[in-house]
């Protein structure tokens, strides 16, 4: 008797997780596009850096929607809240990083820095 109550959860819980999968698939898709992954990969365990930044970046975007929290989109992906919280927080620092790079990468930011280094 337990055992076919915790098998109709599973099965109600499947259904609602594919459910909720449907609703972000628009954002999903706009991720793959952006990353040059697929969907199944974005969702999948490798902990390729490929796929990690497209997995991070779209749990970040789901974040700041405000629609989900931590552990809302642990539950969508299989994850632990704490493995969603470490991620976004990677994402966050990978794009500030590339930022910065990006920022002293132009002319104007070296031109500025040498004059300052030659003062």
């Amino acid at each position: 008797m337990l055992e076919q109550i915790e098998a109709e959860i599973a099965g109600i819980n499947e259904v609602l997780q594919r459910c909720e999968l449907r609703r972000i698939t628009p954002l999903v898709k706009e991720v793959c596009q952006e990353h040059g992954v697929s969907p199944e990969e974005i969702a999948g365990r490798s902990r390729s850096i490929l796929f990690n930044a497209a997995r991070q970046d779209l749990w970040c975007r789901l974040y700041y929607t405000g629609s989900y929290s931590y552990p809302d989109i642990g539950w969508i992906f299989l994850r632990d809240h704490t493995t969603i919280i470490s991620g976004i927080d990677r994402h966050e620092r990978r794009v500030e990083k590339k930022r910065k790079a990006e920022l002293t990468a132009s002319p104007l930011c070296s031109a500025m820095c040498l004059e300052a280094s030659c003062a």
